[in-house]
């Protein structure tokens, strides 16, 4: 048996400690793309307004990291909403630490998308017709 310890403050990396090793081990969280720490209330809340959105279709949780990002954007740009089953106290925390956090920017789709296999084979220059 193993025991992990979170730091509250940022949850993207854990210290693992094994029995049989006698220094933790620190392991990252590589889910999401985080330029900055993430607050363990922030992502309980996040998760929580996900949940509540898309109930019943788990179709999100195949690409959670980018969810929780868009999420994240919507929290620190959208009008202050509630999330279901979380407190006041919990809420104003997590709008807290998303607008100290750094800007979730919408992940930029690539200049390839759309084209033909024959278009990027020649360095994405489209095909003349």
């Amino acid at each position: 048996m193993v025991h992990v310890k979170v730091n509250p403050d940022d949850v993207s990396s854990v210290l693992v400690f094994v029995p049989q090793v006698n220094h933790p081990i620190e392991a990252f969280l590589t889910t999401f793309d985080l330029r900055e720490p993430m607050t363990l209330e922030l992502l309980r809340v996040l998760l929580a307004r996900l949940e509540s959105r898309y109930r019943g279709d788990k179709a999100w949780k195949e690409d959670i990291g980018f969810a929780v990002l868009d999420e994240l954007q919507r929290v620190q740009t959208g009008p202050v909403t509630r999330t279901p089953g979380k407190t006041v106290r919990s809420d104003a925390q997590a709008a807290t630490h998303a607008a100290a956090a750094a800007p979730a920017l919408p992940t930029p789709k690539p200049a390839t998308e759309g084209l033909s296999l024959s278009e990027l084979l020649r360095g994405g220059k489209p095909d003349d017709k």
